[in-house]
């Protein structure tokens, strides 16, 4: 009987990944990786090839599912002098509220706020809203 072919790097990093986000959306941030390669029947040690460390999987986690939502467009619109300082904050926290509207989303931002995590809000980190 033929083996499975292994899948490409990229499949199998980003495989990791989601499950990844949605296992430490479930269990935290503290949940142990042993837990999640079982759950993706590979082993611990496949984790670390793709993410050497724990701290860079929960970053990559945080960046993934948490900073790939945010809208360049909500920047734009909140700096917008034309438009009311209200009207700008109603526009913008509808929009944010749609995209946060994701279970998976509130849970790990939460996880990482609370200090299940040792994650850098980039986004934050390099913005400047004056």
């Amino acid at each position: 009987m033929d083996r499975p072919r292994p899948l490409p790097p990229e499949t199998r990093y980003n495989l990791i990944l989601e499950a990844a986000c949605d296992f430490f959306a479930a269990h935290g941030f503290e949940a142990q990786l042993t837990t999640l390669a079982t759950s993706l029947g590979i082993s611990h040690g496949l984790i670390y090839r793709y993410f050497p460390t724990r701290e860079e999987l929960a970053q990559k986690v945080y960046e993934h599912v948490h900073l790939r939502m945010w809208s360049d467009d909500w920047e734009v619109q909140l700096r917008d002098r034309c438009i009311p300082t209200g009207e700008r904050l109603k526009n913008f926290l509808r929009s944010y509220l749609e995209a946060a509207d994701n279970p998976r989303w509130v849970r790990i931002g939460l996880y990482a706020g609370l200090g299940g995590a040792n994650v850098e809000n980039k986004r934050l980190l390099s913005s400047n809203i004056s």
